[in-house]
């Protein structure tokens, strides 16, 4: 699940986080103490949108941005990448939202991040990609699940951590929570 997982990778350091199958975890609320450097209240990172298929015609990860932009500490533009970028490498500064059938990996959504060293941890760049062998499968296939994965994974690129880490909550408050049954995210 998403539970930050760090490891050395050059001269940068990686964090990933991952939306898996029904596998409970215990973690802090917060995903560590990532977060974006800033000069303002905003994170501003640009997103950069490399989806095909359903999630590109269906323009969740345009969604999601603008879901997120709601907030008033985030005001990320949205741009549409060129060609085809399936292996979704992290690029400084960006946000980079992919999907592919990735495999029977455990996860059918994962973020993941580089960020500096030193007394503060500031993130760098992020990814996020959607696992297609996952949701060509019917309990998955569903407007709800690929927009609640999406807009978490992006959360998590974001410096987020979860809010509840429950299974059992079906109608949810924040795409930050888990859920083993979504029906819809409740914005009351």
């Amino acid at each position: 699940f998403c539970s930050p997982c760090g490891f050395a990778c050059g001269s940068a350091r990686h964090a990933v986080s991952a939306v898996v199958l029904a596998t409970p975890v215990v973690a802090n609320h917060s995903w560590a103490s990532y977060h974006w450097e800033r000069t303002t209240p905003e994170i501003a990172v640009p997103i950069v949108d490399f989806t095909t298929g359903e999630w590109a015609q269906s323009n969740r990860v345009q969604t999601a941005v603008s879901d997120w932009n709601q907030s008033e500490y985030i005001n990320s533009p949205y741009m549409r990448g060129s060609g085809t970028n399936t292996a979704c490498p992290i690029v400084s500064g960006e946000i980079h939202v992919c999907n592919d059938e990735y495999g029977d990996t455990g996860w059918v959504g994962i973020a993941s991040i580089t960020t500096t060293r030193g007394r503060t941890t500031h993130i760098t760049g992020g990814v996020s990609k959607m696992n297609d062998t996952y949701f060509a499968l019917p309990q998955y296939d569903n407007d709800v699940w690929r927009q609640l994965v999406m807009c978490q994974e992006i959360g998590h690129d974001y410096g987020l951590g979860h809010q509840n880490e429950s299974f059992s909550t079906n109608t949810t408050d924040s795409c930050m929570e888990y859920t083993s049954t979504p029906t819809a995210i409740d914005k009351t």
